[in-house]
């Protein structure tokens, strides 16, 4: 009898899992295909743009592209770019490849319960939370999918580690070419992954093998993995630096400690379990504020649990604690002491180290010596409260109306049949993707009392042609500063379109005869 309850108890979590997973990759592709162009930025543009180009010149990675701070090498463009020899709509590129990338994603993270031996009942339990942008620095992972090649990499990693623990043979060394390919690749494409995966499965290793002895092949072969994506790593920085056009993070450097940044930090962690300011006490939101500080907690005791109760874990879970415990350590290690990008801080530097850490309930839970009429509830509210977190926060998407104010000048783009311009960065690419890529955009940054061709996230062929019809997209702000040349734009200029946020002003030259495109 016990033995069938247990039974049906996995059943349900099974089902119920793969229902709230299936209820949140729909609610994605439907949120995209309603409202994907209203919460879309430049950033996001810029990477269907680079698969677009991708595409054109079939081929998994170009020359004639100017990256942002990565080499776009294991990256999201590797699923888009085929999607636009199939669609010719962007925003269908956008659900299907979202939908595509979130099921790798939970595919991998499957595939390490499978390869480890995990109790599979938390992988059904915790898919949909993996998936769920229900904390605002998650928007950056399961909406806009920057981050989830990088996390897609260490579940892979770890999958593949775990399936070389527990093969013999030619499969064992089948694993372990995959792994070694895997982190020379990722290393290729800069050191977030050698910093994220490989460096905590070294030490991982290391720590296994100080405890036993008898693990040193372990240790020997996570030490090769990092020593090939080391070597992806100085590949990047000293010979693909030179052939294509991208700024590398080789020169990262430390700080001195301030606690700023460790009140920073604190506060990253509480919002990336879905804690936000200014909600009422007594409001559903407050109420769900109350518990993500809940689940952040209970995270961090997890943690502190199984540290101390590690020795009644089996040692493949054990492995898996140290290698993500290690990778938030060393992430957060990272941000705490390191020189950030144009010294910017984001919630997201840390909530890139945070996610592996939904591993942990499926050893701190059998590990708790709290009484089960206690814990289940306790489970139960914390899986319901990142539920209705992930509701709320599709409701909100649902009805943001972000580039509403574009439309206008959208229209009169098309009407008038230009289809070439100059724009500032985040007025600029995003125009590309609302109009399917029929209108390319050059765009500009204020340098001063003048403005300057922004060489970041474009293709260098379009920095190469020349027009003879352009136009300049402004915002009233930028329409009363803009120089154009030595001259005020309006006092000698007046706009062919203008509402309440734009203007255009439209040349029958191009502006390269203003300003150069060559870097």
């Amino acid at each position: 009898m016990k033995l069938n309850k247990i039974k049906m108890d996995d059943r349900l979590c099974r089902s119920i899992g793969l229902i709230l997973l299936g209820f949140v990759l729909l609610a994605y592709f439907i949120l995209i295909m309603k409202n994907g162009n209203n919460i879309i930025d430049s950033d996001d543009a810029s990477e269907l743009m680079l698969s677009r180009l991708l595409a054109s010149e079939h081929a998994p990675i170009t020359r004639n592209w100017l990256y942002s701070y990565e080499l776009r090498v294991l990256n999201i463009q590797l699923v888009f770019t085929p999607l636009f020899w199939i669609f010719h709509s962007w925003k269908l590129v956008r659900a299907v490849g979202g939908v595509i990338l979130l099921l790798i994603y939970t595919g991998l993270y499957y595939l390490v319960y499978r390869a480890w031996h995990l109790d599979l009942k938390w992988f059904y339990l915790t898919a949909f939370s993996l998936v769920m942008p229900y904390a605002s620095p998650l928007y950056y992972f399961n909406l806009k999918m920057f981050y989830i090649p990088h996390i897609a990499i260490t579940f892979a990693a770890l999958a593949l580690f775990g399936k070389i623990v527990h093969s013999e043979g030619r499969l064992c060394r089948i694993g372990i070419l995959l792994l070694f390919v895997l982190a020379f690749f990722a290393g290729l494409g800069g050191t977030r992954s050698v910093l994220l995966t490989f460096a905590p499965l070294f030490l991982a290793g290391f720590v296994l093998f100080l405890e036993d002895p008898s693990k040193l092949k372990e240790w020997l072969i996570s030490t090769a993995a990092l020593f090939f994506s080391g070597a992806g790593f100085i590949i990047n920085d000293r010979i693909l630096s030179r052939l294509f056009q991208y700024r590398s993070y080789s020169n990262l450097s430390f700080i001195k400690f301030n606690f700023q940044r460790l009140e920073d930090i604190l506060n990253s962690i509480l919002n990336s379990y879905g804690y936000s300011v200014g909600e009422y006490f007594i409001s559903l939101k407050g109420i769900l504020d109350a518990c993500a500080i809940m689940l952040a907690v209970l995270m961090f005791t997890a943690l502190f649990l199984v540290l101390i109760r590690r020795r009644e874990l089996e040692q493949p879970a054990r492995f898996v604690y140290y290698f993500i415990a290690l990778t938030f350590l060393l992430n957060t290690f990272v941000v705490l002491f390191g020189q950030l990008v144009n010294d910017e801080y984001s919630d997201r530097y840390i909530t890139i180290g945070l996610v592996p850490l939904i591993l942990l309930p499926c050893m701190a839970y059998p590990l708790s010596r709290i009484p089960s009429r206690i814990k289940k509830p306790l489970l139960l509210i914390c899986l319901s409260s990142v539920f209705l977190m992930g509701l709320l926060q599709y409701r909100q998407l649902f009805t943001y109306a972000g580039n509403a104010p574009r439309q206008g000048y959208l229209r009169f783009l098309e009407e008038e049949g230009l289809d070439y311009g100059y724009a500032s960065f985040w007025n600029a690419n995003v125009t590309t993707e609302l109009t399917d890529g029929k209108v390319q955009m050059t765009s500009l940054v204020s340098a001063g009392d003048h403005f300057e061709i922004t060489y970041h996230l474009v293709s260098t062929k379009l920095l190469e042609e020349h027009h003879d019809r352009c136009f300049l997209l402004l915002t009233s702000h930028e329409a009363g500063v803009f120089m154009l040349g030595d001259e005020k734009l309006n006092e000698h200029y007046e706009p062919v379109y203008q509402d309440e946020t734009y203007s255009i002003y439209e040349f029958d030259y191009d502006l390269d005869e203003v300003y150069s495109k060559s870097e």
